[in-house]
């Protein structure tokens, strides 16, 4: 569990620090003074505060025991106690970006304050009168101005840095990371290196020979399937058993598994600087783990994850990091939002204007260019209906794994200025998040596991595409999968703790999306199926295992996942687990069009001069994911500066 440092128990009801109160003495409340414990659930799980009370005041707030994501929750915990204290008052305001925590932190320390004998609805009328904000024009220069401090945004400012640019990077969250710190960390890089260190076996072998006969009139679809033919027979007569790779068998697959839809030369260009990406990742230095592994939706495991960290935190503060200690000319503004371009006399885009969370106006000029790094928009509802072709229903009411700033606003600035887009009713689904919240971090077991429906039945290759598993989820009963799982591949540490560093018992002790049994028998009592029936299913999915040959669904890869790195899925020893998941909006596919430099393109196909963008934002590759930010971010932050 993560622990605030206990620096906030110094703070006190004189620090007047950010607010000042308007009320009068009659509506102060009295407490029995002392220490109390209380708690909230928060994104995560429990967020537990002790709040010491004298006979007229709230004293300190010190933070307990959580599970928060500490690059998300952080400006929750410093913000809302501070102002707590200084205004005494529980009607303070929520942090951009964590408003979860931030209510879970006031729920809780509303608590103490009943426990105390304050009168809570009385406090929550307190009026906070907001420290006075300056309302003048802050004005900023410098080379390159990013919008957006994901792992794209950050990606390009450090790359620019590098090559001697300024750089100022806003973010309109009160912490940086995007979705990229929300993710599981898994980046797909086309490295034989690491790929091949995985054993192939004869169904990977006729994936290879199944795309390299498939038909298309395009030029660079052939030649790529003739670039892997030479490479494949290379492989096989240097007696090479491990799992073949390439950057055009990459290619191959990613144009294919996502229906034959983007457009091969913007595929082969992010593909391509994969490499390129991940080795100047680890000279920033990021502890690449040795062995890659598969993920949910793709058979091949070339997927690539830190050694220190199980989650999208390591390449941001890879990032933090590079900026300290290399010395970077990079300055990075939180809770700032970016609203409009600004374009000189002959259309060049020269700027940013944008707005804090309090109000101050913010005109960010750029000498060399403005890169726009704001993520999709799957967190935007009606942009999602407004752009659908129908493909996916009730986008209205889908839930999203991302982060709930990726509400498009990039594309809309670029819109106005006359920015083209691509593919915007294109969007992935990942079939695996949690029901209730639409997040990840609830995982239990590795993503490739075995599902079974409410029937206790299986009924779908495991490791096929995103959309095929997303359909044939939506198809069962409460359009809902458990993912199942023994100790040999639960992913479970020896802490306890999911790859997203959440309490597996305290998430089945919620009783909700993770259920756990010393039995499969019991696992099947735990969640309502028959024992017989779950019984045989892993037990005919254990024989598939065991002969690489599954009969009934034709899987052709049961090689270790993300959480369970080294073994396979065959279900052996209790403790069982089962996770229940449910499809969620993951990446919005589409955006804006943009040349293979990163130059964000006109409706008629032109560059708009002083303007790039990078990651999701951008439309065209099919990608998305971590690859894609960081490669855009690395190549646009090069190109900029030349």
């Amino acid at each position: 569990m993560f622990k605030l440092k206990k620096v906030l128990a110094t703070l006190v009801v004189l620090a007047m620090i950010f607010v000042t109160v308007g009320c009068s003495t009659n509506t102060k409340s009295a407490y029995e003074a002392g220490t109390y414990k209380a708690f909230a659930m928060g994104m995560k799980g429990e967020v537990n505060v002790e709040v010491t009370f004298t006979n007229d005041a709230i004293e300190s707030i010190v933070i307990g025991e959580h599970q928060e994501s500490p690059s998300i929750s952080d400006a929750a915990f410093i913000q809302v106690p501070e102002q707590i204290l200084a205004s005494q008052s529980l009607g303070v305001d929520v942090v951009a970006g964590a408003t979860i925590t931030s209510n879970a932190l006031i729920a809780a320390i509303s608590d103490a304050v009943q426990q105390a004998g304050g009168d809570v609805e009385a406090l929550k009328n307190i009026e906070v009168t907001q420290e006075e904000v300056s309302m003048d024009l802050v004005e900023k220069q410098a080379d390159v101005i990013v919008i957006g401090g994901g792992g794209a945004g950050l990606s390009a400012a450090v790359s620019a840095a590098q090559d001697g640019a300024s750089v100022i990077v806003i973010e309109a969250n009160a912490y940086l990371g995007g979705n990229t710190v929300r993710s599981a960390g898994a980046m797909s890089v086309a490295d034989p290196e690491t790929t091949s260190q995985n054993e192939m076996n004869e169904a990977q072998l006729n994936e290879i020979y199944a795309l390299l006969e498939k038909e298309s009139t395009d030029e660079k679809i052939i030649e790529w399937q003739s670039i892997v033919t030479k490479q494949l027979q290379e492989h096989l007569d240097a007696n090479n058993t491990g799992v073949f790779d390439s950057i055009e068998f990459n290619c191959l697959q990613l144009y294919y598994r996502f229906g034959a839809v983007g457009d091969p030369l913007m595929i082969q260009n992010t593909t391509s600087n994969g490499l390129v990406a991940k080795n100047w990742l680890g000279e920033l230095g990021l502890p690449w783990a040795p062995v890659s592994h598969t993920v949910v939706g793709d058979s091949w495991p070339r997927w690539v994850t830190s050694s220190e960290h199980k989650s999208g935190v390591a390449y941001i503060e890879t990032f933090e990091n590079a900026i300290k200690d290399l010395n970077l000319n990079v300055e990075i503004i939180t809770a700032l939002a970016g609203e409009e371009l600004i374009q000189d006399e002959t259309g060049k885009v020269i700027g940013v204007k944008a707005t804090t969370t309090k109000g101050t106006p913010y005109q960010l000029n750029a000498n060399k260019g403005v890169v726009i790094a704001t993520g999709g928009f799957s967190a935007n509802p009606e942009m999602m209906v407004d752009y659908g072709d129908g493909r996916w229903s009730d986008l209205e009411n889908v839930k999203t794994t991302n982060d709930p700033s990726s509400l498009g606003d990039g594309i809309t600035m670029a819109l106005t200025v006359g920015a083209g887009v691509v593919d915007m009713a294109h969007v992935q689904i990942l079939p695996i998040a949690d029901p209730i919240t639409g997040y990840t971090d609830t995982l239990v077991g590795a993503s490739t596991n075995m599902y079974i429906n409410s029937e206790g039945l299986r009924f779908v290759d495991e490791s096929t595409d995103r959309d095929s598993l997303t359909n044939a989820i939506l198809s069962q009963t409460n359009s809902e999968v458990f993912i199942i799982s023994s100790s040999e591949n639960a992913g479970i540490d020896a802490d306890g703790m999911n790859i997203f560093g959440r309490n597996v018992q305290e998430l089945v002790d919620q009783n909700s999306v993770i259920f756990k049994g010393e039995t499969l028998e019991d696992l099947a009592a735990q969640i309502g199926f028959d024992p017989k029936v779950l019984i045989e299913t892993v037990e005919k999915f254990n024989l598939a295992v065991q002969t690489g040959n599954d009969e009934e669904f034709g899987r052709l890869t049961f090689g270790g996942d993300l959480g369970n790195l080294d073994g396979t899925p065959e279900i052996l020893t209790g403790p069982f687990y089962a996770c229940r998941r449910a499809p969620a909006a993951h990446i919005t596919k589409g955006g804006l069009t943009a040349d293979l430099d990163g130059k964000v393109l006109n409706t008629e196909g032109q560059a708009i001069n002083g303007l790039y963008s990078a990651g999701e934002v951008n439309g065209g590759s099919t990608l998305g994911g971590i690859v894609q930010a960081i490669t855009d971010g690395y190549k646009v932050g090069k190109n900029i500066v030349k």
